[in-house]
């Protein structure tokens, strides 16, 4: 479609570096020379890094006659200049940040394999196996609870705070979650906890 009507196609990638085992991240702007052309890669090193605080970005495109256009635009908009803290945050990130990114992946990879054995064995929410990122999505569906019980419990009984899925669309996401798994195994194998004691199998 944007081809057919040269429409422009901007395609958040920010969470591609962080990819599990076993798959892969294609660019969209890397499927054919015509779409390429169209693209607008939007990256940034605050999800992979956790420096979202810097406000550093950056756009990607082969189009050097498109890509003035799009920078004296955001430059008319006021997004034309970094910090100086994100220009260097996204120099050493780059850089030297990729022994530590492998770590990451590997402890998210840990994260999420305790979080699944544990929800699959001891209750009825299942998670949805992720390919990359941090973000997991829980679905409650076969609980038998509504949006606003899930929503009491979680909040109530099990202390934990998820992303509630209406957010990303009423009907769609009613019964599910989404779950942060960046974060020390402990804190996850404690939330898990929470949820595997609230919502186990009657």
């Amino acid at each position: 479609m944007c081809v057919k009507y040269e429409v422009y196609l901007f395609s958040d990638e920010i969470h591609s570096d962080i990819i599990f085992s076993n798959h892969k991240h294609i660019p969209i702007a890397s499927l054919n020379q015509d779409i390429k052309e169209l693209t607008f890669t939007l990256m940034a090193p605050s999800k992979t890094f956790n420096v979202a605080g810097l406000q550093g970005s950056f756009v990607i495109s082969p189009n050097k006659e498109k890509k003035k256009r799009l920078e004296k635009q955001l430059s008319n908009q006021g997004f034309g200049l970094l910090n100086t803290f994100a220009y260097v945050a996204m120099e050493a990130t780059y850089q030297y940040g990729d022994e530590w990114l492998q770590q990451l992946i590997s402890l998210l990879e840990l994260n999420y394999e305790h979080l699944e054995s544990e929800l699959l064995n001891n209750t009825e929410i299942k998670p949805i196996q992720p390919e990359g990122t941090y973000l997991v999505w829980l679905d409650f569906t076969k609980t038998g609870y509504s949006h606003k019980e899930i929503d009491k419990i979680l909040k109530e009984e099990a202390k934990v705070g998820l992303n509630d899925g209406i957010t990303f669309g009423q009907v769609q996401g009613e019964q599910f979650m989404r779950i942060n798994i960046a974060a020390p195994t402990e804190t996850v194998e404690e939330a898990v906890k929470r949820l595997v004691a609230s919502f186990s199998r009657k």
